[in-house]
C-alpha cells in the first residue's frame, strides 16, 4: 500500500472509535512528555558539568562498616520472614475441611 492509502485507512479505522482514539492519542501525548521529562533530568544530572570553581576539591566519602551494612541486610529480611511466619502458624491451627465448608 503507499502511504496516503495506509494514512486514509489509519483516519477511517480511528474515525470509527472515537474513545479509543482519544485514549490512544493521550497514552502517546503522556509518553512523550514524561520520556521529554526524563530525559530533560537526566541530562542536567549526568551530562551537564558541574559548575565547580575548583573540581578537584571535590571527595569521594565510602563506608567500610561492615556490622551497620550487614544489619541493614538481615533487619529487613527478619521481618519479612516474622510477617509471614504469622499466618503460617494460624493457618497450621484449621482443618481443611471445615475451611472449605465455609467457601
Amino acid at each position: 500500500m503507499s502511504g496516503s492509502i495506509q494514512l486514509r485507512h489509519t483516519l477511517r479505522a480511528l474515525a470509527r472509535r472515537p474513545g479509543l482514539s482519544a485514549i490512544a492519542i493521550i497514552t502517546v501525548a503522556l509518553a512523550v512528555g514524561a520520556n521529554s521529562a526524563i530525559f530533560s533530568v537526566a541530562s542536567a544530572v549526568f551530562l551537564r558539568r558541574l559548575p565547580l570553581v575548583d573540581p578537584d576539591s571535590l571527595m569521594l566519602l565510602w563506608g567500610t562498616d561492615l556490622p551497620a551494612f550487614g544489619a541493614s541486610i538481615a533487619l529487613p529480611i527478619g521481618v519479612a520472614a516474622f510477617a509471614c511466619y504469622i499466618p503460617a502458624r494460624r493457618a497450621m491451627r484449621v482443618d481443611p475441611m471445615r475451611a472449605l465448608h465455609w467457601e
